[in-house]
């Protein structure tokens, strides 16, 4: 059987090469509906891990809350990551701030509040909002990172004015966010700090009269340097590993016993909503076409087959008379498909290629 079959495809040349091209041009098809859904499906993956979909906890009252209410929430399963955010007014000490433009002056300022930029004190920079929608960017140096101490990401504008670069050492003066002649206790309240970052960019403002109020005149530095002695927190962004089990995390959170009259909890989602919806309607009109291509090759291969059968009953009757078993026709007739199908798989390989 092995021989006629070898026999019957080199004969019947035009036959062969027709049913060879045939062969390749499906099996192509599939492989490249394949290669997309493939492909889809990484990109979902990308998305999932670069969606930053978070949980975010926040005071209702819009101020502080102490960090001591949420330590437990890091180690809910599927909290990937998180950032502590605390905001705190510094007095630019030997420098200079961006003070051009001021679209709202205010007389009676104390002359602590007078030369002041907004810190910002973060676990981790990077994955701060603005920076993960490319409002700002690094464009020297690197971001904060969890175990930095004493180190300061400044805008590309305050550096430039003052001569600053990365390594440079900024005196700053911690003080109060309420404007208030008084300072909060009487440690010294004096940080020097160590330029690591340098960003550039802009963000929408809210003038208050203070020089804080510009983007030139923010920076971001280790929650450690920026805290207060009594660990508090402006809000802190809980990052999940998968995006659709988002709810079910807002739900563990819960059980925690937060107390939710004076903590929101919301989620924030539409980074990976906006663009999974486009991936799965590309991955429901790729499986149909795939599904597609799988039932038309095999409606054509079984027409194929069909005819090629009808062509031969001369020749399986003969085979029958002189004593051939069925199953052996039927083992010739699947061996010649066979050798077709050996270099048609071979073509679409190094097509793939």
């Amino acid at each position: 059987m092995l021989k006629n079959a070898l026999l019957y495809i080199t004969r019947k040349k035009t036959k062969f090469i027709i049913i060879l091209l045939m062969f390749i041009v499906i099996l192509v098809s599939i492989y490249s509906c394949l290669v997309i859904n493939s492909f889809n499906e990484k990109l979902e993956q990308n998305i999932y891990n670069a969606s930053n979909s978070s949980i975010i906890l926040e005071a209702n009252n819009g101020d502080t809350f102490k960090l001591d209410i949420a330590k437990n929430i890091s180690s809910i399963r599927g909290v990937e990551k998180y950032n502590y955010e605390y905001e705190k007014i510094a007095k630019l000490e030997k420098g200079d701030v961006i003070k051009e433009n001021q679209k709202i002056e205010v007389n009676d300022i104390p002359e602590d509040y007078k030369n002041v930029i907004k810190i910002y004190g973060v676990t981790d920079s990077k994955v701060i909002n603005e920076f993960v929608s490319e409002a700002f960017n690094i464009v020297k140096g690197r971001h904060i990172e969890k175990n930095d101490v004493n180190k300061i990401v400044i805008h590309e504008q305050l550096a430039k004015k003052n001569g600053y670069d990365i390594g440079s050492k900024i005196l700053v003066k911690k003080l109060n966010n309420n404007n208030s002649k008084d300072q909060a206790n009487g440690e010294n309240n004096n940080i020097e700090y160590e330029v690591v970052g340098i960003f550039s960019g802009k963000k929408e403002e809210k003038y208050t009269g203070l020089t804080s109020d510009y983007t030139e005149n923010m920076a971001f530095a280790d929650y450690s340097s920026v805290k207060e002695k009594e660990e508090k927190v402006n809000r802190i962004v809980y990052f999940v590993s998968d995006p659709k089990k988002i709810d079910k995390v807002i739900e563990d959170i819960k059980k925690t016993g937060i107390n939710t009259e004076e903590i929101s909890i919301s989620k924030n989602t539409k980074g990976f909503d906006d663009t999974i919806s486009s991936i799965t309607s590309m991955k429901g009109i790729i499986l149909i076409i795939t599904y597609s291509v799988v039932l038309g090759s095999i409606i054509i291969l079984s027409m194929i087959l069909i005819l090629w059968i009808r062509e031969r009953i001369h020749e399986i009757g003969i085979l029958l008379s002189i004593g051939v078993r069925r199953y052996k026709i039927m083992a010739q007739f699947i061996l010649e498909l066979t050798y077709i199908s050996i270099p048609s798989i071979i073509i679409t390989i190094i097509v793939r290629k």
